[in-house]
């Protein structure tokens, strides 16, 4: 009897100590899984190839833009914004807008050796599921930031000419639309280039 309850003892502190090394170990690779999501998205928004799709995003909006040359109703500098997504300098630049944030980022990884040391910390998975949400992420924020600072520019210029009353609801709605739909197409277009540049092995596959 003093054997089997001796062994019994045993038994749990082994379960203790696997469930409190379970523990420890899901908590290391969810803090590991926290920390590159936070690297990933820091690397890409302060890259060089994220500003220069804002800058071109910005160029496309400006040059789709049609100035009114008379007294306009208070609020129309959104519905020139809205008009300018849809506007073919927008159209024909947004594929390249989309994939120039972070498309490529998995080749230049590969390359560079920076897999192999990042892939035993959080996981294979994990390392997609990060990768396809900072891709599509990044166009989907260059679009959208384009969109503030050219909505705001516009403002600057066209809302001090209009004529005095408030705005309406509905240019706002039909802009917010429009660039959600851009965003979301630029998103699937980075995605595309993503997969693309793998399948190519090139990252001019990806543009």
């Amino acid at each position: 009897i003093a054997c089997t309850v001796s062994d019994l003892y045993a038994g749990n502190a082994k379960i203790q100590l696997s469930v409190s090394g379970g523990a420890e170990l899901i908590t290391q690779q969810m803090t590991d899984r926290r920390k590159e999501m936070e690297s990933e998205w820091r690397r890409m928004s302060t890259g060089r190839g994220f500003w220069l799709s804002v800058v071109l995003c910005v160029a496309g909006l400006l040059a789709g833009i049609t100035w009114p040359s008379e007294v306009q109703p208070s609020g129309t500098f959104f519905t020139m914004v809205q008009k300018a997504f849809c506007a073919k300098p927008v159209c024909y630049l947004l594929p390249v807008i989309a994939v120039l944030p972070w498309s490529d980022s998995f080749l230049r990884e590969w390359k560079s050796g920076y897999l192999k040391a990042v892939l035993p910390r959080i996981g294979r998975r994990a390392y997609v599921e990060i990768k396809i949400l900072t891709v599509a992420g990044g166009g989907i924020l260059a679009v959208w930031l384009a969109a503030i600072v050219v909505t705001f520019g516009s403002f600057l210029v066209c809302f001090p000419q209009e004529k005095a009353g408030s705005i309406a609801a509905e240019p706002v709605q039909m802009l917010a639309a429009t660039v959600l739909r851009c965003s979301l197409v630029g998103a699937s277009f980075a995605s595309l280039g993503g997969i693309c540049g793998i399948l190519g092995g090139s990252a001019d596959m990806a543009f």
